[in-house]
């Protein structure tokens, strides 16, 4: 038998007759797979093999395929090792490696595509990667393989590989060079965060600019997020050492000092004015907790330290019973505001957001300096935006639960069933929503997460998260790649459960829009109905594409745009991807030249069915219309 890697010039149609699988893949997938793509019959086998292996048993179940082109027989064997007890006591012998082979009868075979180990499995993922996103000038696929059988089964594993829940990165020192964001791309970020609390305008610069340079060099759409900083409260320049005793009094001023055990300064100026008799200050994500003894309004604030520790300079500062006057768009704000929206940004997000009028303040600043409107992300992290959620959300056009100041401004136990309100929330107005902050913290120093954290993104993601954020790990953090893979197999191992459940309930309310939300609608459900191969909508400003996403179809979502700049916008939504297309063509000729093209990109194989929307006429590109469903020539 000839062992071939994926050297993709041994294969010709007509050079071949059989090919061998050896992959990690599980076993009923790929057996529902090929069956489904290469006319095959699958049937189990009602016979087992056992082999000896070293000291070791193996389980051979085959599962037997009927090719009527070729007119053999195929068997997919699943091979699970087990190792050898060594304690007596031992009862269960979990296996460690479960391996998938598909061979023809008698064992004969003309190419074996062996994916195994980790070397082997980067390769696979990097051609396929470079297969899918269809380069025009590295594409790793001669026109004479299209359509091959090689090329089905490279688009089986494809899209095995393939997520649907986007990834958040954090921008920072760790990730300062175009080759670590290419790479971190590549394992699967699907947005790039400027942080602009920590922001130097020439580095972001210079960091929007390697991210555009990639995404021309490889076909991609990563996206880029500016996060504003908000009226973040910080103490000022703290003495080294200084500790706080409980009980002890202390003092906030507003007059500039350097602080001891006895006083600090307070950077928000209103601070005396705005606070009460009794109100409660936390320091330092609550580390450090003062109740409020009196104020004079002016400068100072005296206060009773009722949890005391070490309080070092710059420390934040929350409020979580009063309601501040200083406004959620502060003058650096906006002007951190101005230069993102210089720089292009896909989208931006406001902190500490607490009123309808905060994101409209935005909004206004967004028209006044950018001719195209970015979309806005309300940060939830203050109490009176959870219990103003409802009035929010016709103002912003996604949600970032954002965990770690709404741990301190509110009790943090009651934080991960608001998480779950606000995520349902989200997917009834059908608008994104990321979860964030402390998701894989230890990864900052250690190379593997803990048991905890790899549930909580696994929960986030069962709650119908569209994505899951990523600060301190990947901007300061020793480890950003492996964090990014390891949220990947976290991402890949439950975003398909059934026990993910997302609000079903047809669009009513006759707006004017009822018409595409109802096309959209009738999408997703028609998709799952008929097992479609993916949803390909025209879009001009992304509405189809954010409707079909919040309905969570299990198929391929597939956007087309005219319009450039909403592609990054695009690239946040749960299972979307997005391509430029601006062809002038009739209705009819739209759908068979896009249907041909997801089949070019290996969405698709022919006999399948998909679902096109479009508007009509096309050529007015109005509101979407029309449901189309065709079945691949």
């Amino acid at each position: 038998m000839q062992v071939h890697s994926l050297e993709f010039e041994d294969f010709y149609e007509d050079n071949y007759t059989l090919i061998a699988i050896h992959t990690p893949l599980e076993d009923f997938k790929l057996a529902y797979l090929l069956n489904h793509n290469l006319n095959t019959r699958f049937s189990l086998a009602s016979f087992k093999l056992d082999v000896e292996r070293r000291e070791s048993n193996a389980s051979f179940p085959i599962y037997n395929y009927a090719n009527e082109k070729y007119d053999n027989d195929w068997y997919l064997i699943a091979n699970c090792f087990k190792e050898e007890q060594t304690n007596e006591n031992d009862t269960l012998a979990f296996p460690t490696e479960m391996m998938t082979y598909l061979v023809p009868e008698e064992k004969r075979v003309d190419y074996f595509i062996k994916i195994v180990g980790e070397q082997d499995k980067q390769l696979i993922k990097k051609n396929i990667r470079s297969y899918q996103d269809n380069q025009p000038n590295s594409s790793i696929l001669h026109d004479k393989y299209k359509h091959t059988k090689i090329q089905r089964i490279l688009n089986l594993l494809s899209m095995s590989l393939s997520k649907k829940t986007k990834i958040v990165a954090t921008l920072g020192p760790a990730t300062n060079t175009k080759e670590i964001l290419t790479n971190l791309a590549k394992e699967g970020v699907n947005v790039f965060r400027i942080n602009f609390s920590h922001a130097n305008y020439d580095i972001v610069k210079e960091q929007i600019r390697q991210i555009r340079v990639l995404n021309e060099e490889n076909g991609w759409n990563v996206a880029v997020l500016a996060d504003l900083q908000g009226p973040k409260l910080r103490v000022g320049v703290m003495k080294e050492g200084t500790v706080l005793a409980d009980g002890q009094e202390f003092i906030f001023t507003t007059e500039e000092c350097e602080g001891d055990s006895k006083k600090a300064f307070m950077t928000y100026q209103s601070f005396p004015k705005d606070v009460k008799q009794g109100e409660q200050i936390l320091v330092d994500d609550g580390k450090l907790l003062f109740e409020v003894i009196s104020t004079d309004k002016k400068s100072k604030v005296i206060t009773k330290v009722l949890v005391g520790g070490s309080l070092s300079s710059k420390k934040g500062v929350n409020l979580p019973n009063t309601n501040i006057s200083l406004p959620a768009l502060t003058d650096k704000d906006r002007k951190d505001a101005i230069f993102a929206l210089s720089q292009e940004v896909d989208w931006i997000a406001l902190s500490f957001v607490r009123t309808p009028e905060d994101l409209r303040m935005l909004r206004d600043l967004i028209k006044q300096n950018s001719e195209y409107r970015v979309p806005v992300i309300a940060k939830i992290e203050k109490p009176e935006a959870v219990e103003n959620i409802d009035a929010l959300i016709p103002y912003c056009d996604g949600l970032m639960v954002a965990r770690g100041d709404l741990g301190v401004e509110i009790p943090m136990q009651e934080v991960p069933l608001i998480q779950k309100k606000l995520v349902m929330r989200a997917k009834k107005a059908r608008i994104p929503v990321i979860i964030a902050t402390q998701m894989m913290e230890t990864m900052i120093e250690n190379s593997v997460p803990t048991r905890a954290e790899v549930n909580d993104v696994a929960n986030s993601i069962m709650d119908g998260a569209d994505a899951v954020m990523l600060s301190g790990e990947t901007s300061v953090g020793k480890h950003p790649l492996k964090v990014i893979k390891k949220m990947r197999e976290i991402i890949l191992s439950v975003e398909n459960s059934p026990l993910i459940q997302v609000p079903l309930k047809p669009p009513h309310i006759r707006t004017n829009r009822f018409i595409t939300k109802s096309v959209c609608y009738h999408a997703a459900m028609t998709a799952n109905e008929t097992d479609a191969a993916a949803i390909c909508t025209l879009t001009n400003s992304g509405y189809t594409a954010f409707q079909i996403s919040a309905w969570r179809p299990k198929t391929h979502v597939l956007a087309f745009t005219t319009e450039k700049r909403i592609l990054g916008k695009l690239n946040l939504l749960w299972g979307v991807k997005a391509y430029y297309y601006n062809e002038d063509l009739s209705t009819d000729d739209t759908v068979k030249d896009i249907n041909k093209l997801i089949l070019e990109k290996g969405y698709v194989n022919p006999r399948d069915l998909v679902i096109n929307l479009t508007s009509m006429p096309v050529e007015e590109r109005g509101m979407v219309n029309t449901l189309r469903i065709s079945e691949i020539k």
